[in-house]
């Protein structure tokens, strides 16, 4: 290559480059938005049924409005100490079979109460997320420092395929700003949410993401090949702090 070709492919490697982040974060946006919507959907009702989050996701079409999002969900800590009262209520509420899983030895569950849509995510439904470290403390991070916190690389209960996925949860505190309430949350895995940002994705380039300053199998999120005309584009997220 001459050194005005050189020049050339650097610049179109950086403009596609510096265009699948702003998609990126333009995406990451809309996934906090719609946390925001449901912690202010929770946050103003006296009581939210398993009815009435089935709506209220549907309204949102998720689907459509939210690409790589497997489903909108409500987290809530339940003390030990009340979990009976607890399952009652959920009984009470056409849920008699409702069970919190697996066991922690922590003294409050952060328990999945809703998920929608429902039936891609049964297996999350009661998972009391404390079972885990890295969902355990995003959760006590969001709730500490009252800002939406992504997980570390987990892989999801719901997702047979066992890709790498991640929680994004925000906090939901009550109308005094005081009161803890529980977490909105949205579970996804890299390889849909990172697919399709911009139009030459697959086409022009192949995207490898890493959840960490180094690339290695082990902190992999995804990994797109094919043989275009741009090789390789690394984008590295930083681990939780």
């Amino acid at each position: 290559f001459s050194s005005d070709q050189k020049q050339r492919t650097v610049a179109v490697f950086e403009t596609i480059t510096e265009d699948n982040k702003a998609a990126l974060i333009g995406r990451m946006a809309d996934y906090r938005q719609a946390l925001i919507g449901a912690a202010g959907f929770i946050a103003a009702s006296d009581n939210v049924t398993v009815e009435d989050w089935r709506k209220y996701v549907k309204t949102l079409s998720i689907s459509e409005s939210l690409p790589g999002i497997g489903g909108l969900g409500f987290i809530l800590p339940v003390e030990k100490a009340n979990m009976p009262e607890f399952l009652a209520e959920l009984s009470l509420e056409g849920q008699p079979d409702f069970k919190v899983h697996p066991d922690t030895n922590f003294d409050t569950a952060f328990v999945i109460k809703y998920i929608e849509p429902m039936a891609e995510n049964l297996a999350a439904v009661g998972l009391d997320i404390a079972f885990e470290d890295g969902r355990r403390q995003a959760a006590i991070r969001a709730r500490d420092i009252k800002t939406p916190q992504l997980t570390q690389r987990i892989l999801l209960v719901q997702d047979d395929t066992k890709k790498p996925g991640f929680f994004l949860l925000h906090p939901i505190f009550d109308d005094d700003g005081k009161t803890f309430i529980g977490w909105s949350y949205l579970p996804f895995t890299g390889d849909k949410a990172l697919h399709s940002l911009t139009p030459g994705q697959t086409r022009k380039f192949w995207l490898t993401v890493y959840d960490g300053p180094e690339p290695s199998e082990d902190n992999l999120i995804y990994d797109e090949r094919s043989d275009q005309l741009i090789k390789s584009c690394l984008l590295y997220t930083s681990p939780s702090p």
